[in-house]
């Protein structure tokens, strides 16, 4: 093959790099690849199969690469660039090359662009190797992924930076630890159905019940040990979580070890108090940030409340007095049973408390308003003052409390976030003509360690929408939003192919499959579906039977159709069709059960129920009027919330739950009732204390705390408050007076505090909702630049977004507390459009990213935005003010 040597003298100024120069060693130095070479001088040669030169030994077509100051840069053979001298002589042609850019040095044949960014264009790739790479080693590597999955998971990172460290650290985390520490908790936890009072017919030796639990408790102290190995000293120590695990674990042990003395040397009553601190291991083993920031939420509220609390029960003390003042001395006044009124401060106090939760209104103003009407007024501004106004000062003072926390943790978790992400830029930077960067190489290692699965045209992908002024460099803030970036789900186009598609590509594109297809998705086949669904309750209410399997059939091609049209992935990626599948399979085992002989080895019962969620189908028709679609649509991206504080309840429940047992468990059974002539053991739950009482009259004898199952039911029946004093009173004649000390607790922890949090959790949370759904094109900064680059697609639809969706009209403010908050949208609209000469994606055909329009976490990132302008807002108006 004949050749052209061409040498390239460049005349103007440039540094000078030697292979052995002292440049080559350390992070802030950067060296030209290959050996020592004359300064400022290339030897290019030319092939006339590829009309390619290269550097040095490299080779390029029209474009000459040269070295000028550790970069390769283009110029053009023939052009008459300043500062460039090409003078032709000839040479030997060495190495064969290939369209896809420059060979090796050494004929391997491997390309010199394989390890550079397939986004950028060819003149303006770097394919330099930098010095100061080669020192970053697999152990910082391994210290930086583990940094950005810790920012992605919003932990704080408190870990030693020694290598062993850091892997005791990962295995920490990995699934092989917390499989079993999730099956000690759950196991410590059912502990109770088993242990003495147990569920009827699960009752265990204590000695059994014990082992389990020891063997639950070895494994959090090694749990705690392990924790304590790869934290830093002062973490673990300020650590208040592991402190109280310490604590309950110490407690736990001479609790046991009490209950054994006393149960085989003393004739005294043996309990285990200490089972009541079982739930505190979900708080203090959870890695769960969601759960804990719901707890520190509630400590933090709780403080702030407290004062609004207090002054709520000096009004009812003072209320009590003054009945008391008023009715003392009125003899001919008392309660239907003979109860006195009001004849002394405790009993005053006992009857205004439940008359505060609604619970004896107007049971107890009638004796007195009976006998003068004006005493109605004391009741009536009692309840104004108390039920109307406390309480509902409360709730304010809970949800403004409750949003500052919010707004904290938020900032906080950023705060963290972005902490850790410096500390994992630090690890992996170097020094580019004075600017820390991350190079397109330790890019790909990176992701490479973090996700192994990922391909090349992947993880340039990633990094072309971090890299927003493509330069094939990664700067340090635009490495910040690494974690966010990564939480998108990526997939190539086989991923989101259907099975059909992929196995049986000629009927599945065929036109009938087509038209089929087509139809499916089309709004009169949702329409003509609910106008099935209609007909089915209205077939229901009439209760007739025979067109049941009608019904069900019409349901089963339903399914069917969507998905031969969506795939699976794609079907059941929508709540709904999960919602219209269970509600199906549901109707065909009921119908088979009935239709077939087997209908009595059902009880009537089950039966019931299954046959009662047919009726729930009906609400699928609800989705197609916009206000109540984006209603639910909120209801359920906050609902992973909603289950996070129903952990808060359940470890609250459990607690009372306990205590409830080891101090009323046996006091009160339940005794099956004889409805022709009951027993007297049946009319007074087996206890003659409540002969005659409305507890017993009442037939509330199997709820009791007889066992745990028992114990959550009866806890539930208070958090409802109706007639929760006669549960109480029932135990306080089986017992003393003291025993409402015990109920006034779990009024006061979960209906007065846990669920006033809840409900400004859930007022805050849905109008955020509520108003981002209604906006509907609101994005995090990572999915417009993904919008733009028109690399995304719908994660619900699957449909390749092309263009960022406007609102067609802008809608009427409804809602005015949530106007600074819509105001704020609209300038975080404006500020995160960004405006990019797009580069050439053909590489990327078939590779997106797969965007949600809502979910907590989306939610979370726009907040944190909304906050950080916010923030700037504030400085802003405050130096304008200066000024």
């Amino acid at each position: 093959m004949d050749t052209e040597q061409i040498t390239v003298q460049v005349i103007k100024e440039t540094p000078t790099y030697e292979g052995d120069s002292e440049n080559t060693n350390g992070r802030n130095g950067i060296t030209p690849c290959g050996a020592a070479l004359p300064v400022n001088t290339g030897i290019v040669e030319k092939s006339e199969n590829t009309d390619v030169y290269h550097p040095h030994d490299c080779r390029k077509a029209d474009d000459v690469t040269f070295v000028n100051g550790g970069y390769s840069e283009a110029v053009t053979g023939d052009s008459d660039q300043p500062g460039v001298d090409i003078k032709s002589s000839g040479c030997s042609n060495r190495h064969k090359t290939d369209w896809h850019g420059l060979t090796s040095v050494d004929g391997s044949g491997k390309s010199a662009y394989d390890d550079l960014p397939t986004y950028l264009p060819v003149r303006s790739r770097r394919g330099l190797e930098f010095g100061s790479e080669k020192q970053i080693t697999d152990d910082d590597l391994n210290l930086a992924a583990t940094l950005v999955a810790d920012a992605m998971e919003g932990h704080k990172f408190e870990v030693k930076r020694e290598p062993r460290y850091v892997r005791s650290y990962k295995y920490f985390k990995s699934m092989y630890m917390r499989l079993p520490l999730y099956v000690a908790i759950i196991s410590s936890l059912l502990l109770a159905l088993f242990e003495k009072p147990a569920v009827k017919g699960l009752e265990l030796p204590y000695q059994a019940t014990m082992a389990i639990e020891g063997a639950c408790l070895l494994f959090f102290v090694f749990r705690i040990c392990h924790h304590a190995h790869w934290r830093s000293r002062s973490g673990f120590e300020k650590d208040i979580k592991m402190l109280v695990a310490i604590a309950s674990i110490i407690v736990t042990v001479v609790d046991m070890v009490v209950y054994v003395f006393l149960l085989h040397l003393t004739s005294w009553q043996a309990v285990r108090y200490t089972r009541s601190l079982r739930p505190l291991l979900i708080m203090n083993f959870s890695d769960g940030t969601h759960l804990s920031r719901a707890w520190s939420n509630i400590r933090i509220t709780l403080r702030q409340i407290a004062h609004v609390i207090g002054l709520f029960y000096f009004l009812i003390l003072v209320f009590a007095l003054v009945g008391m003042k008023l009715f003392q001395t009125r003899t001919d006044i008392s309660f239907p049973d003979g109860t006195p009124y009001f004849k002394n401060y405790i009993e005053s106090f006992w009857q205004l408390y439940i008359l505060v939760t609604t619970a004896n209104n107007p049971d107890v103003m009638v004796p007195a308003y009976d006998k003068n009407r004006l005493y109605c007024l004391y009741f009536t501004l009692y309840i104004i003052i108390c039920l109307y106004l406390m309480l509902n000062i409360l709730l304010a003072v809970t949800y403004s409390s409750y949003r500052d926390c919010m707004k904290n943790n938020i900032r906080r978790t950023a705060r963290i976030k972005k902490n850790i992400l410096h500390q994992a830029f630090e690890v992996i930077k170097i020094n580019v003509d004075g600017k820390e960067m991350v190079t397109y190489k330790t890019w790909t290692r990176l992701i490479r360690l973090a996700h192994p699965r990922k391909t090349k045209h992947q993880i340039d992908l990633l990094m072309m929408v971090l890299d927003e002024d493509k330069s094939g460099f990664i700067s340090r803030s635009q490495f910040l939003n690494i974690a966010d970036l990564l939480n998108v789900p990526i997939s190539v186009v086989s991923e989101r192919k259907t099975f059909l598609e992929i196995h049986f590509p000629r009927f599945y594109l065929s036109p009938a499959s087509r038209l089929i297809r087509r139809l499916v998705s089309s709004l009169y086949f949702s329409l003509a579906y609910d106008a099935i669904v209609v007909a089915n309750v209205a077939v229901i209410c009439a209760n007739y039977e025979k067109a049941d399997w009608l019904f069900a059939v019409l349901y089963i091609v339903e399914i069917v159709l969507k998905w031969f049209t969506y795939g699976t992935r794609r079907y059941f990626m929508n709540t709904q069709n999960w919602f219209d599948v269970i509600i199906t399979l549901i109707s065909v085992v009921v119908l088979i059960i009935v239709d077939s002989e087997q209908t009595g080895k059902v009880t009537p019962e089950i039966l019931s129920v299954l046959n009662v969620f047919r009726i729930f189908r009906i609400l699928r028709c609800l989705r197609e009027f916009e206000r109540f679609r984006i209603i639910f649509g909120a209801v359920f991206n906050v609902s992973f919330l909603i289950i996070t504080y129903c952990g808060i309840l359940f470890i609250v429940f459990y607690c009372f739950a306990i205590i409830g047992i080891e101090v009323f468990s046996g006091k009160i059974e339940f005794l099956e009732y004889n409805q022709s002539s009951p027993t007297f053991k049946q009319k007074t739950c087996n206890n003659a204390a409540l002969n005659g009482s409305m507890y017993s009259t009442s037939r509330y004898c199997g709820i009791n705390f007889n066992d745990i199952v028992s114990a959550h039911v009866l806890l539930a029946s208070l958090l409802v408050v109706n007639n929760w004093h006669v549960i109480c009173d029932g135990y306080v004649l089986v017992t003393s007076k003291v025993a409402r000390i015990y109920f006034m607790s779990f009024h006061l922890c979960v209906t007065i505090v846990v669920m006033n949090i809840v409900t400004a959790f859930i007022l805050d949370m849905f109008m955020y909702e509520y108003t981002f759904a209604k906006k509907g094109n609101i994005d995090t900064k990572v999915e417009q630049t993904i919008k733009n680059l028109q690399l995304g697609i719908d994660d619900e639809t699957g449909m390749e977004i092309k263009k960022e969706s406007k609102p067609s009209h802008t809608q009427k403010e409804e809602n005015p507390s949530m106007f600074h908050t819509k105001s704020m949208l609209k300038r975080l609209q404006m500020k995160s459009t960004i405006h990019l000469s797009r580069p050439n994606l053909s590489r990327y055909d078939g590779i997106r990213f797969h965007i949600k329009r809502r979910g907590w976490m989306k939610t979370e990132l726009l907040l944190e935005q909304l906050l950080e302008q916010e923030e700037e807002n504030a400085v802003n108006e405050h130096d304008h003010e200066e000024l």
